[in-house]
């Protein structure tokens, strides 16, 4: 598996106006023949990093991130999870699977609009995608097979818009649970490895949270709910002898409130 190393600041710029990543923000993509060179960092790699931590651990980080934010906050390896939150929409991050079941595809504008899809969580090239994989019905069974594939036998994504001016797809209710140890698949199930690519590559302005750990590999997802509060969600790989699936969700005030949860969240995931 391919990856860059990305070092940021540990809370990083926060970015304002931002509502949801569900939402059309920018036009779609040009087309590229191939997938965007990934280059390897002129620096050593960081050493390796612990194990899976166990759940004593992930309370912990609950526990910690809770009392300095007021956000509610959940957190899940592939066996274990805590905190007063276990699943919800899925927002961007469901652009995961969708991704990886559009390229089975294996179509060069399908490469181009995953890679926007993932690395900017451009909504257009992610409606692009969904729209690829033919019918709603149709475009979330190729998806439902994707986590299946993954190892994630209980989540079925959402194929009928439940919330106007939100993508179906993104209101599917994903377990952080499922989602780790879906993260902990995909380099195994077709399609999968270059979304991870993709993953390793965040633009700079998403790599608050799981993008300031040196080596992890995530994609994030943010909305906000039906009447208060805000959704910021990521999952992905974290860095290790043996890399291992991790999600981490909060519901926080607002979009700035939420990355400053999460950016705490990994400063202790790393302690």
């Amino acid at each position: 598996m391919r990856r860059a190393l990305l070092t940021v600041l540990l809370i990083p710029t926060i970015v304002i106006g931002v509502t949801s990543c569900a939402l059309p923000t920018r036009p779609p993509q040009p087309a590229t023949p191939t997938t965007p060179i990934v280059t390897q960092p002129d620096t050593p790699l960081p050493a390796p990093g612990p194990t899976s931590p166990n759940v004593d651990k992930l309370q912990t980080i609950v526990t910690q991130v809770e009392q300095q934010t007021g956000a509610k906050i959940g957190i899940a390896t592939s066996t274990e999870a805590a905190g007063s939150i276990s699943t919800g929409p899925a927002w961007s991050t469901a652009k995961v699977p969708v991704a990886i079941a559009a390229l089975r595809n294996n179509s060069a504008i399908t490469q181009s609009n995953m890679w926007a899809a993932i690395t900017a969580s451009d909504n257009q090239a992610a409606a692009s995608l969904w729209e690829s994989l033919g019918s709603p019905t149709t475009a979330a069974s190729a998806t439902d097979q994707v986590l299946r594939d993954g190892g994630d036998a209980t989540t079925h994504t959402q194929s009928q818009v439940l919330r106007p001016g939100f993508s179906a797809f993104g209101q599917t209710q994903w377990r952080l649970i499922d989602q780790a140890g879906f993260a902990e698949h995909m380099s195994t199930i077709a399609g999968g490895s270059d979304v991870l690519v993709a993953m390793s590559n965040i633009a700079a302005d998403q790599r608050y949270g799981l993008g300031t750990i040196p080596g992890a590999v995530f994609k994030g997802g943010w909305g906000p709910e039906p009447e208060n509060g805000y959704v910021v969600r990521q999952f992905g790989l974290m860095p290790g002898p043996k890399p291992y699936g991790i999600a981490v969700m909060v519901v926080a005030d607002n979009y700035q409130s939420g990355q400053y949860a999460l950016s705490l969240a990994a400063k202790y995931l790393q302690a």
